[in-house]
């Protein structure tokens, strides 16, 4: 076993990503589309950020004071909705840091889908959606 993992080519391998529908505990909003989780996963409880897919919202460290202004509302909003609160989520794969891109749900309300329909948020192309979620 040591030799194997000494031996494999790193280069071919993905990073690792849950694959699936976990309930979790959300334990803090880091801003409009990023929240900190606490789940279990094989019987083991693990701490990890989720970004939401599909959507993008203003960044907290804008120059751009309006901007700044309308990330500050973002993260409050989500705040106030899940913080503390148990959830869903749906994911299948990570985005360059290592989050998990996901579809959030709050008592079976798709809260991507609220971000954009409270106008928080806008669409985000770059993350595909994928047909299992």
């Amino acid at each position: 076993m040591e030799q194997e993992l000494l031996d494999y080519d790193v280069s071919k391998m993905k990073n690792f990503c849950f694959n699936g529908e976990f309930m979790a505990r959300v334990v803090k909003v880091i801003d409009g589309d990023t929240i900190k989780v606490l789940f279990k996963c094989f019987d083991q409880f693990v701490l990890n950020k989720i970004r939401f897919a599909r959507i993008n919202t203003p960044e907290k460290d804008s120059k751009n004071n309006v901007e700044k202004e309308n990330a500050y509302k973002a993260t409050e909003f989500l705040d106030s909705l899940l913080k503390d609160k148990i959830i869903t989520f749906k994911t299948d794969k990570q985005d360059s840091f290592g989050r998990m891109l996901a579809e959030v749900y709050l008592n079976d309300k798709n809260i991507n889908d609220l971000m954009l329909n409270e106008k928080y948020a806008v669409k985000y192309v770059k993350h595909k959606v994928s047909k299992k979620m």
